[in-house]
């Protein structure tokens, strides 16, 4: 799929903004909420990058998004809604989470990988460690499990100061 152009609406909800990244199950959007006037990150995922049929694919994303809807954690990124639309005549599921606030305007948030390289404390990152397998453990406890954790797919959150928070251990099974 062709990266989704700034201005496009997705199912009447949601504008694209930007493009925030890309990863090996789909790429990732800053959208607005219409109506309410809300950024929001959208991940659109590529069926196409599933090693199992289109239809085994919706039906696995159907059943882990309705699993999710109903996981909250402080570590992590809230589920706020789900769909598929068409795109050139492929159907192209995707869900939208609450979006993970960078640091500076503009830019992205902090992986694991990037406040590693910051951090002057072992305190500190003994912290967001054990706040990471928090969230993994809430994971787990609903049998989610998320197949691509790697520093690099620990976003964090700046929530005062130098209090951060892992936004997102990732969902996903």
């Amino acid at each position: 799929m062709a990266d989704l152009p700034k201005g496009k609406v997705i199912d009447g909800k949601y504008k694209v903004q930007s493009k925030l990244g890309s990863g090996d199950a789909g790429t990732v959007y800053r959208v607005t909420q219409q109506g309410i006037n809300v950024d929001r990150a959208m991940k659109v995922l590529d069926p196409k990058l599933s090693s199992v049929s289109a239809e085994a694919f919706r039906r696995e994303f159907a059943a882990e998004r309705q699993k999710l809807s109903l996981l909250t954690h402080k570590n992590l990124v809230k589920l706020i809604d789900a769909g598929d639309f068409d795109d050139r005549g492929t159907r192209h599921p995707y869900y939208v989470t609450d979006l993970v606030h960078p640091r500076k305007e503009g830019g992205a948030p902090p992986t694991l990988v990037e406040w590693a390289k910051e951090v002057t404390s072992r305190a500190k990152f003994v912290n967001i460690l054990l706040q990471l397998t928090d969230g993994l453990s809430y994971l787990h406890s609903h049998q989610c499990l998320h197949c691509d954790i790697k520093p690099k797919n620990v976003l964090l959150e700046y929530v005062s100061g130098d209090v951060v928070h892992p936004a997102r251990t990732g969902q996903g099974s």
